[in-house]
């Protein structure tokens, strides 16, 4: 609940882009390496990443790159399909100051991670049965859709593994931590990389230091 004098329980409160006040949820929905997702409460469709830390400059020109960027957003989507990507679509500030940006809110209900899908016991809970060889066939073919569509359009999602992506009910893939992608600002030129990767879906390039390209990209799609 946001009080009379601009804050929360958790400090100062949040204000979109355009300026409009809202309120995060009780408890966050996940954590990352930079910062907590949470839901709006004035906004069922948008979810908040909020940073731990005062982002640095560079964070902050990523972050406004992305959000002047729209990966895949020609891909038609069918009825009641999720999102493709949880990108941000909005910046977030609290006490005149960015501290995050506004994404796509996914149910995390309806939504299991890849590493779930893996898991045979996870299949059977979560499917109903239904995460059989010919849906987990459709489930890698659209995650390759997306990887290959993402490459067309010079980006790289660098950090590609069972972690960071999601499939709902219907076989339909949605990529988290978008913020992560390499890719070059169509505006200014600056090219951003991904410094991090998951081990067990690393090439051996990215193995020793070196930034993505879409090859380790496909390197770790054949691994998934």
């Amino acid at each position: 609940m946001t009080s009379t004098d601009g804050t929360d329980e958790h400090g100062p409160a949040l204000v979109l882009g355009d300026g409009t006040r809202v309120t995060r949820g009780a408890k966050p929905l996940g954590t990352g390496g930079q910062g907590r997702v949470w839901g709006i409460e004035e906004r069922a469709d948008l979810a908040a990443k909020i940073y731990d830390r005062s982002p640095e400059p560079a964070q902050l020109r990523r972050l406004a790159a992305m959000l002047r960027a729209d990966p895949l957003a020609g891909e038609r989507l069918a009825p009641g399909q999720p999102p493709m990507l949880v990108w941000p679509v909005v910046l977030v500030e609290a006490g005149g100051r960015p501290v995050g940006y506004g994404m796509p809110y996914l149910d995390p209900a309806a939504h299991t991670p890849l590493s779930g899908l893996l898991q045979k016991q996870v299949r059977l809970r979560r499917f109903n049965g239904r995460a059989h060889w010919k849906f987990l066939l459709g489930v890698a073919t659209n995650l390759a859709y997306m990887t290959a569509e993402l490459h067309q359009q010079r980006f790289v999602v660098g950090d590609l593994s069972s972690a960071n992506a999601v499939v709902d009910t219907n076989g339909y893939v949605t990529f988290l931590d978008c913020d992560s992608f390499a890719f070059t600002d169509s505006l200014t030129g600056e090219s951003f990389g991904c410094d991090v990767f998951t081990d067990d879906y690393a090439s051996p390039e990215r193995q020793r230091g070196e930034q993505p390209t879409r090859q380790s990209d496909d390197f770790a799609l054949a691994v998934l």
